[in-house]
């Protein structure tokens, strides 16, 4: 038996004006990409330089 399971991860990708480049950052679970999503607002990272969530499934077998 060859069973795949799956499961889902998510990344914020937004760009880094201190590091002057795109950064990317990934959650196992949405919550936290969540509160990730708002401590960047916070930083003053404008909402349009984040390209929200792109959940990117892993295959675990």
């Amino acid at each position: 038996m060859n069973a795949k399971r799956y499961k889902m991860k998510y990344e914020i990708s937004y760009y880094d004006k201190n590091a002057k480049m795109p950064n990317r950052s990934q959650f196992t679970n949405k919550k936290n990409a969540d509160h990730w999503y708002r401590l960047l607002i916070m930083q003053g990272i404008k909402k349009d330089e984040v390209k929200y969530f792109k959940i990117i499934p892993l295959i675990y077998t």
